[in-house]
This record gives structure tokens, sequence and C-alpha cells, in this order.
């Protein structure tokens, strides 16, 4: 998000000079949507179109893909956890390429078509940099591997391309197999989607399709050092590590708690979904165990402040 949320047509350009790095370019990744943002300069003045106009003329519309996006009139809002109280999408106009399309299903299906081979979209040499994992880049939570801008599960005998996304009360979902010409999508919203995914995805080897979690290693619960609690920042996101009323430790993201934070002998974490009471795998703690000098959070790597 933009340093300041209330700048509704903030520049992307002026955010990244003010950004502060948390890491130095080419040691480290960490997801943002400010990248994605500078992608979409990028598409704007390479075309000399704005964004939208040119995700709708190179891109939508030979798919035949009507254009929707989260402020179109009439588009469905999205659910908090009690399923009850919509909320309202909240994207300023300079993230319109992070998260502004509103897609359904079927076509999130047909642009994943794109990256099976169909010819006349996607050229080889660009697809090969797309599907081709970035080395070094570990995107721990969140994926096993990252091309440029596209996720990458599995390993190289049985790897799907794809992308998550959550937004207020939303979230989709998206693989592609390229081997099996395969192409899977899940929209939903509600603050629960997430969790039918994982749900879904558990069925996949049913069907002869490979389980698409992404891996995470199994470790002994260790206590927690006290040099592990503090406050870190990405950007506008605050975590907070501290201790909570029963003698334990949960993570703060900035207001929302998640209790239980268990911290394993790999320097990974785990924490408890308020909604489903399930022990949910969420990062991992970066430097040596009591001295952590930053964690990663959902693909995020935050800093310590």
């Amino acid at each position: 998000m933009p340093s300041d949320p209330a700048d509704a047509a903030g520049s992307c350009r002026k955010e990244v000079r003010a950004a502060e790095f948390v890491c130095e370019p080419g040691t480290a990744f960490s997801y943002s949507n400010l990248g994605y943002a500078l992608v979409g300069e990028l598409i704007e003045d390479v075309t000399g179109m704005g964004w939208r106009q040119a995700v709708e003329s190179i891109l939508l519309r030979p798919l035949e893909i009507a254009p929707v996006y989260v402020d179109s009139p009439g588009i469905a809002t999205g659910h908090a956890r009690d399923g009850e109280r919509p909320l309202a999408q909240v994207l300023p106009p300079m993230l319109d390429p992070a998260g502004a399309l509103a897609l359904s299903a079927r076509d999130l299906v047909a642009l994943g078509r794109v990256h099976l081979g169909k010819p006349g979209l996607l050229d080889v040499v660009t697809a090969s940099d797309l599907h081709r994992p970035v080395p070094g880049a570990e995107p721990f939570g969140l994926a096993d591997g990252w091309g440029l801008g596209l996720a990458c599960f599995g390993d190289e005998e049985s790897r799907w391309l794809g992308h998550d996304g959550t937004a207020d009360g939303t979230s989709c979902h998206l693989r592609i197999d390229q081997a099996g010409a395969c192409v899977l999508a899940l929209t939903a919203n509600g603050a629960g989607g997430t969790d039918l995914w994982h749900d879904l995805v558990a069925e996949l080897p049913e069907f002869g399709l490979p389980p698409q979690r992404v891996q995470v290693a199994e470790s002994c619960p260790v206590p927690l050092p006290d040099g592990d609690y503090g406050s870190f920042r990405n950007g506008a996101i605050g975590y907070t590590i501290r201790p909570d009323a029963l003698g334990g430790a949960c993570l703060d993201v900035d207001g929302d708690v998640f209790p239980e934070l268990t911290r394993y002998a790999d320097g990974t974490f785990t924490v408890r979904d308020p909604a489903t009471g399930r022990a949910t795998p969420c990062g991992r703690f970066r430097g040596e165990p009591g001295a952590a000098t930053a964690v990663e959070i959902g693909g995020r790597l935050a800093r310590r402040c």
C-alpha cells in the first residue's frame, strides 16, 4: 500500500523514491504490490496508453473477456469472516496493476490458458522468463519459487504456475499445469475463500492432480527467545510479536491479533487462525535464534524496527 493511503492518486514514482528498502536489491525476495505498480508504469510508457486501456486492448478483448474492475458498478463486495458484513474494496489508482481486475473464475481460466503455449498473445522467450524460477528467490510461505510475476509450485518434475490474491473479504487462486494442459481457478467474495481453497487443494490428488500446498519443513516446537519479540515493518505494514495474556506469544498485524504463535527449531512459526482454530504456517525468523533481524510473513520480508 502507499505510504499515505489518503493520497488516492499517489504517484508510483514518488512512492519508490520515498520507499525504504527492506533488503539490498538482488539479495532476498519480498513480495511487493509496488513492484506490480512499477510494471504498470512501464506498460503505460511503452504503449502510450493508460494501464486499464492497455490491458483491455492487448489482453482482455482478444480473449473475449469483458473488463471488470473492483470499482465497476454492481461488482460483488467482499464479506467479513461472519459472512454478513460487506467490505468495500479500497485500492488507490496507482495500485491498479496489483489488484484492480475483478474477473470471474472462468475468466481467470482463460488468462491461464495463455500460458499453455497457445500462440498469439505470449511469445516463447517471454513465456520462458515468466515460467522459470529466479535463482535465489525464496518466497517462503507464499510459493516454492518465483518467476517474473508468476509463482511456481512444486518441483521440476511436477511444477505448476499460478498466483494467489487476497483483498478486503475476497480471494482468488489460479494454478496452471503446463504438462497436463490443465488450468484451475477459484474466486470467492468471503474472507473464508482461502480456507476453501486449501480444502480443495487437499482433494486434488483424488483427481490425478498433484497436491499444491507450499512445502513447510517439519520441525520441533521450541521456546521463543526473548530476542525474537519486537516490531518489524514492511512499508506501511507493521508486525509485532509480543507476549499474550496466557504467557505465550501472539502476532499483531496492524491491530489484527493472531494468537498462539509457536516457534520451531528451523526458525519457522505458526499462529492459530481465529476463524478456524487451525494452527496455520505463517512465516519464519531471519537471523540467529534470539536475535531476529527480520521476519518473513506471507512472502513479505519485514525488518526489525
